[in-house]
Parts: C-alpha cells; sequence; structure tokens
C-alpha cells in the first residue's frame, strides 16, 4: 500500500496505467455507449455474454479483456463487487 510505504509511487503509478490501458482496449470494444459509464457498460456486456456465450471472435476478446480486468480490480484494488456474481 502506498500509504504505509509498502508500495513506491513508481510501483503504483505503473499499476494505474496498467489499469488504465486495460480500460482503454476494452472502451474501444464497447458499443457507442447510450450511457456513459464505463463500468455499466463492461459489466451489461460482461455478464451478457457469459449468459448467451460469444458468437463471435470479437465477442471472445471481449470477454477474455473484460475478465483480465475484472480480475485485476478484484485482486490489485480490492474492489470485488463489479458483478452479481464474482469471478473466481
Amino acid at each position: 500500500m502506498l500509504i504505509n510505504g509498502e508500495t513506491s509511487l513508481e510501483e503504483a503509478l505503473g499499476v494505474i496505467a496498467q489499469a488504465r490501458e486495460s480500460i482503454q482496449s476494452l472502451d474501444i470494444l464497447l458499443d457507442n455507449p447510450i450511457h456513459p459509464n464505463f463500468r455499466e457498460r463492461l459489466v451489461t456486456r460482461f455478464e451478457s455474454l457469459q449468459k448467451s456465450g460469444p458468437k463471435n471472435e470479437s465477442d471472445r476478446v471481449f470477454q477474455q479483456k473484460a475478465r483480465a480486468l475484472i480480475l485485476f480490480f478484484d485482486h490489485i484494488f480490492g474492489v470485488n463487487d463489479l458483478l452479481e456474481t464474482p469471478l473466481e
């Protein structure tokens, strides 16, 4: 943790940059936003694909990247409430 000195500022900035790159790569794959909230668009599409299954390569790529980002936020930032059913 940055505050108590366990993580350097340089390491923290690297983690933030990694998260930002992942978000940007997924944002490109999301439909044109009716709702500008990235989190809502991400979760809606991800959960829809989990129920119906990917229909094409673009869906598979999105699902893989979204899963990686969701797990990243859970493990690195402790954000584990993005989905109704947590990933394992």
